[in-house]
């Protein structure tokens, strides 16, 4: 526990932003779950016909909405940041190493555990749809349940509608950056999605060229590989032309 408070002060310190984009507002949802349980724990002693599991989702449900969308929402630019820092940072990686190594962690890497709010997001349907089962029509509950599940399927299918489409923009945002002689270029438009990319040969005539191609739904893009050249340590592009 210290040595991760010591890393996150280091990381604070190095700079503010890296933590705000490795850890969200993670501080938020563990506020929120703290309360869920302790509102939980109050119900070990009641009748299970009495208990009212539904009513504490469907007070808290808009704001843990919230906190998990906004946590969720953040998991590419997380990811990203892991990767960067576990290659960049040595004391980070070495730290993160180490606590597999921990008993505690039973052999699971820092990325396992800050995916892990996302896995409960997912599960929370999951959670309520069996409490649903096994609670009578007639229970004073079985509306608070079947409102909360609704709900709760919404936000999941949100959150993977928008996950797909910030990941699609990260990657579009990467090609625009891997690319040299196309500031003419406005590849972020409505609509677009990336599809694939890959090297093939083009043939012009009697020229035969290797090409770099950037697959979109609704646009084409070549380029000539900069092989030995990077720019912001991406391999670089020279933009040769686009078929609509």
């Amino acid at each position: 526990l210290i040595e991760l408070i010591l890393l996150l002060l280091l990381l604070w310190l190095q700079c503010k932003e890296r933590v705000g984009k490795l850890f969200s507002n993670v501080e938020l949802l563990i506020e929120e779950n703290k309360e869920i349980l302790a509102e939980m724990s109050k119900l070990k002693d009641v009748d299970p016909m009495e208990a009212m599991i539904g009513d504490i989702f469907i007070q808290r449900i808009d704001y843990l909405i919230n906190v998990y969308t906004h946590y969720c929402l953040n998991q590419g630019t997380c990811t990203q940041t892991y990767e960067n820092l576990s290659k960049k940072v040595s004391r980070f990686k070495a730290w993160t190493e180490r606590m597999m190594s921990d008993p505690e962690c039973r052999g699971l890497s820092m990325m396992a555990f800050l995916v892990k709010p996302v896995q409960r997001l997912c599960k929370y349907p999951l959670l309520l749809r069996e409490l649903l089962k096994y609670t009578p029509e007639g229970h004073e509950d079985y509306q608070n349940l079947v409102n909360a599940l609704d709900k709760m399927n919404d936000v999941v299918t949100l959150v993977n509608k928008s996950s797909r489409e910030a990941a699609n923009v990260q990657k579009i945002n990467t090609i625009i950056e891997s690319l040299t002689s196309a500031g003419h270029l406005n590849l972020l438009v409505p609509g677009r999605k990336y599809v694939h990319q890959g090297r093939l040969t083009k043939i012009s005539g009697k020229n035969v060229q290797e090409r770099h191609f950037f697959l979109f739904n609704d646009l084409l893009i070549y380029a000539r590989p900069n092989n030995f050249k990077k720019k912001k340590h991406l391999i670089s592009y020279e933009f040769k032309g686009l078929i609509p």
